[in-house]
């Protein structure tokens, strides 16, 4: 049985003087989010990917 590996990706991002509203980080977050699990699933084998968690 193989042992379960986890991959952990960090947006840091600064706000500077603008205005960030908070659907602009939700959107720019599920961006992230969707873009890794994307690059993930290319790069590894069909089915391997069996957990996703975003916090």
């Amino acid at each position: 049985m193989s042992t379960p590996k986890v991959l952990t990706v960090t947006l840091e991002f600064e706000m500077g003087d603008r205005k960030i509203h908070a659907a602009r980080i939700k959107a720019a977050y599920e961006a992230a989010v969707s873009a890794a699990i994307e690059a993930a699933k290319k790069e590894l084998l069909d089915g391997s990917v069996t957990t996703v968690r975003a916090v």
